[in-house]
This record gives structure tokens, C-alpha cells and sequence, in this order.
């Protein structure tokens, strides 16, 4: 990801949900990706402190960004059915998790 601009950073992190970036007394860099999630649940993902620059923490970030929706994909039931939640729930979960209902 470091051939990538910055901007090309944050279009890329911003499809996860709203990115946040800090800068610290030591003058290092983290950033943090807040998944867009439902309503009372948050999920984050972090690139850690100490970054020399905006585009490492930002590149850090993403990449714990994507091993979390890997993570939750690989546990994600391959059929809905196993789910005992309503089918309203169901459907959204199937359409979020990209499985087979």
C-alpha cells in the first residue's frame, strides 16, 4: 500500500466507515477506521502509535481494517439458517457477510 497517494488512502479506508487521524506530542502518527456498524456497536480498526507519517498509520489501519472483515467472513455460517435470529436480521447479515441464505 505505500505506492498508494494519500487520498487514495482515505478513499480506501473510508469505504470501511469514517477514519480518524491523530497526531501526538512525539509528533508520531495513528489512525483509527470506525466501522459503520449498528446503532449501541462499535468496531474499530487501529494502526497502533508510533508512525513517522500519516500515510503509514493510514496504510496500518487498512490493513487490520481488511483483516477484520476477513476474520468475520471466515467465521461467518455458510448458510443464515444456522442463525437463530429473526429473517429481517437474517437478510442483512447475509447481505453484509456476502453468504448464502
Amino acid at each position: 500500500m505505500s505506492n498508494l497517494t494519500l487520498e487514495q488512502l482515505f478513499d480506501a479506508a473510508q469505504t470501511f466507515g469514517n477514519v480518524h487521524i491523530f497526531q501526538h506530542d512525539d509528533r508520531t502518527w495513528s489512525a483509527q477506521i470506525e466501522f459503520r456498524t449498528i446503532e449501541h456497536v462499535k468496531l474499530k480498526a487501529e494502526s497502533g502509535y508510533k508512525h513517522t507519517a500519516v500515510s503509514s498509520a493510514l496504510s496500518a489501519a487498512i490493513e487490520n481494517a481488511v483483516v477484520i472483515v476477513e476474520s468475520m467472513r471466515a467465521r461467518a455460517p455458510r448458510d443464515t439458517s444456522e442463525l437463530q435470529l429473526s429473517l429481517g436480521i437474517k437478510d442483512k447479515i447475509a447481505k453484509l457477510l456476502g453468504v448464502n441464505k
